[in-house]
C-alpha cells in the first residue's frame, strides 16, 4: 500500500466523522494477516492514526502512551480477551505526508516478513527507526546532505575491509552530528565532498572542526563527485551495497545509524541521482595546513563557516590515515 492509499483511506474515515459518526477512533482495516494494521481518525480532533493489532502475548512490548516529533503513543485499546490494538496518532498535521510514508513502510515490513520473525517484533523496531529519524527531521535530506551522506558511506565501506563492519559502525560519528565523521583509535577522518561545478574546494562548517593534535591527527578526506558515469549509484543503491556486506544486529545497528543521520529506506526514491566517485584524497591537518585555528578567533565571533582550496592542501597529502578501530 502506497502512501497515496493511505492518505485516501483516511480522506474516507474522516467524511464520516464528518457524517456524524461516533466512537474514540474510527477505524478501516487496510492489512491483515501476522499482524493486521489499520488506518484510524481519532473522533475528538479528526486527527488521522495507524492502529496496530496484536496478541495479549505482546502486550508487554508494546510502547507506554508518549508524545514525541512526528506521532504519538495513545493508551492500548482492547477488543477482546487476547486481541489489543496500538493507536499512533500524528502529531502535526504539517507531518502528514511523512507520516503515510511511516505507515506505508509499516505495511510493507509486515507483508514482506514471511514468518522469519515475529512481524511484531518487525513492526515495533521499524518504528523506533522512524521514531529516531524524526527526532533530527520532518522531511528530506538537502542536495548538501545526501552528498554528504554518500561520502562517509564512501569511508564507511574502506573501514568494513580494512577494521571489519562492527569496529567501523562504531568509529562512525557523524550520524551524532559530532565535529568529525570517524574516531579511530589514532586518528580522526573528517569526510568533505566536492564537484568540480562548485570550484575545487571543501566548506569548513566549524570553526572548531580542525585542529593540531601531535597524538591523534585529523585527516581531511576530499571525494569529488558528480553525477552519471559508468559506475554511478543513487544513495539508496549504496546504502544497500553496504547492508549487503553486514549481517544479524549489526544490519540494525546500520539502519539505526541512517535514520539518525536522516536516512529511510522508504525514501530512497527521493533521491534518485546517480552519483560517480571521480577522486578520493586524504589530507593530514598539521603546522602549515590552511585552516583557521578556533584558539585564535576574537571573542564574539560565532557561526564561522569558510572554504579551502584543494590546491593550498596538496603539500600535505597522504595517501591514507591510520584506519585502526578506537
Amino acid at each position: 500500500m502506497t502512501s497515496k492509499d493511505l492518505l485516501s483511506a483516511w480522506a474516507n474515515v474522516e467524511s464520516k466523522v464528518a457524517r456524524g459518526a461516533t466512537g474514540t477512533y474510527l477505524h478501516l482495516q487496510v492489512l491483515g494477516g501476522d499482524l493486521p494494521i489499520g488506518v484510524i481518525v481519532r473522533s475528538e480532533d479528526g486527527r488521522p492514526g495507524l492502529l496496530v493489532r496484536f496478541e495479549a502475548k505482546d502486550l508487554p512490548d508494546m510502547p507506554k502512551p508518549k508524545s514525541g516529533r512526528g506521532f504519538s503513543f495513545e493508551r492500548v485499546v482492547q477488543f477482546g480477551p487476547q486481541s489489543y490494538g496500538l493507536p499512533i496518532i500524528l502529531g502535526d498535521n504539517s507531518d502528514l505526508d511523512i507520516f503515510s510514508m511511516m505507515g506505508s513502510d509499516l505495511i510493507a515490513v509486515v507483508e514482506q516478513s514471511n514468518g522469519k520473525r515475529p512481524a511484531v517484533e518487525l513492526v515495533l523496531n521499524r518504528i523506533a527507526l522512524w521514531r529516531q529519524f524524526l527526532q533530527r527531521r520532518g522531511g528530506h535530506m538537502t542536495d548538501d546532505e545526501v552528498h554528504g551522506l554518500f561520502g562517509e558511506l564512501q569511508v564507511l565501506g574502506k573501514l568494513f575491509e580494512s577494521i571489519g563492519p562492527d569496529a567501523a559502525l562504531d568509529t562512525w560519528h557523524g550520524p551524532d552530528r559530532d565535529l568529525l565523521d570517524f574516531h579511530l583509535q589514532e586518528s580522526f577522518i573528517e569526510v568533505k565532498t566536492w564537484r568540480v561545478e562548485s570550484g575545487s574546494k571543501v566548506t569548513i562548517s566549524n570553526a572548531h572542526q580542525l585542529g593540531i593534535d601531535a597524538n591523534r591527527p585529523i585527516y581531511l578526506v576530499a571525494i569529488q563527485l558528480s553525477s552519471g558515469g559508468a559506475d554511478a549509484k543513487t544513495l539508496g543503491e549504496q546504502v544497500n551495497e553496504l547492508r549487503g556486506r553486514i549481517d544479524g544486529i549489526l544490519k540494525q545497528r546500520f539502519d539505526e545509524l541512517l535514520a539518525a543521520y536522516g536516512y529511510m529506506d522508504a525514501q530512497a526514491d527521493e533521491y534518485p541521482e546517480k552519483i560517480s566517485v571521480l577522486s578520493v584524497s586524504s589530507f593530514r591537518v598539521q603546522r602549515g595546513f590552511p585552516f583557521i585555528d578556533s584558539k585564535g578567533l576574537p571573542g564574539g565571533v560565532h557561526d564561522l563557516r569558510y572554504s579551502i582550496e584543494l590546491g593550498a592542501m596538496e603539500p600535505f597529502r597522504e595517501l591514507q590515515p591510520n584506519l585502526t578501530p578506537a
